[in-house]
């Protein structure tokens, strides 16, 4: 099957449905940085760094003939609990971008995701209106919430996915859940010495992953793991959270101490420049007085080791942040 991604970000999404056995033959992302961290992971996909309203479907079919699937995470902050939830915002209109594709492309499938506010309040009209002009051109759709836990992400992370099939002798059926996956499991082994302040460092040095890092990598050789780079805390600080009990939140910064046996909070995208830059809270590690790395966080989102970020700690949170859980994605 050949799948396109929208809104692909950095490839989360696809890094799951490519895991599942389907060819992702195009992906778009407007962002020139994401869409560059994109095809340095994805060399061998069509990426275009281009504005979804900018693409006609006439385009589309000249680069990837037929396509069975097609998938992507449209803009959500004007849908977040976390933000102003207008539905007039520029960026929650792109959900009738995706509409198009769809509608123009005609696969066998389609998957879309969002936050969970999409379902709520005002933003909750627009979804309705999606919906409905989703079965006026003859898909099936279900609609479901779902948390990345419960499908081998160690991290709490709700999710719209709304699919949608051409042929209603497909059932649509939820993901079965598995065995739920901790924090140790996920970061327990990137736990080197404070004193190393390398970006990249030699697998060599890590101690024997888990069965789940294992599973992460899938049998690819990896000789090296980016993002290692720690973030240097004042004194005053690191006293701070060296008081702070796992479990619980830094009163002043909000942020929240891992616990080993837990599970990550959402790990939230930041703004970017055009936004203000604001970096968003990262959680503390468990046993070191600092926020966790870009690749602990990527750990915990599920991205393998081999996966490589954007080229600042800043771009690279928000990349995961954005994105869809690559294990959640392959259980879809």
């Amino acid at each position: 099957m050949k799948a396109i991604d929208l809104f692909s970000g950095c490839g989360g999404m696809s890094l799951g449905f490519e895991k599942a056995g389907i060819e992702v033959v195009c992906a778009i992302e407007r962002d020139p940085g994401r869409a560059q961290t994109y095809q340095k992971n994805f060399p061998e996909t069509v990426v275009l760094a281009e504005s979804l309203d900018h693409i006609s479907v006439e385009r589309l079919r000249e680069i990837t003939g037929e396509a069975d699937v097609i998938f992507g995470g449209p803009p959500c902050q004007g849908f977040s609990f976390q933000g102003k939830r207008d539905s007039l915002d520029g960026r929650s209109l792109l959900i009738w971008q995706f509409a198009r594709i769809v509608a123009g492309m005609r696969p066998v499938v389609f998957v879309m995701e969002n936050v969970p506010g999409i379902r709520s309040g005002e933003p909750n009209k627009m979804f309705e209106c999606l919906i409905s002009f989703f079965n006026e051109q003859g898909y099936y759709t279900e609609t479901h919430e779902l948390n990345a836990q419960n499908y081998g992400v160690p991290q709490s992370r709700k999710r719209i996915f709304v699919v949608g099939v051409l042929d209603r002798s497909i059932k649509i059926r939820k993901p079965q859940a598995i065995s739920r996956v901790n924090v140790w499991d996920a970061i327990g082994d990137l736990d080197i010495p404070e004193s190393t302040q390398e970006d990249i460092v030699p697998i060599s040095w890590l101690e024997e992953p888990s069965r789940y890092v294992k599973a992460l990598n899938d049998g690819r050789a990896v000789s090296r793991i980016s993002g290692m780079m720690k973030i240097k805390h004042s004194s005053e600080i690191e006293d701070r959270f060296n008081q702070i009990a796992p479990g619980t939140r830094d009163p002043i910064g909000r942020h929240y101490r891992l616990t080993k046996d837990g599970v990550c909070p959402t790990l939230l995208a930041g703004s970017s420049g055009d936004k203000g830059t604001h970096s968003a809270c990262r959680p503390i590690h468990p046993t070191r007085p600092r926020c966790i790395t870009v690749r602990e966080s990527a750990r915990l989102h599920s991205f393998p080791d081999w996966f490589e970020f954007y080229n600042s700690k800043h771009g690279a949170n928000i990349e995961i942040g954005n994105s869809v859980c690559p294990l959640l994605s392959y259980a879809i």
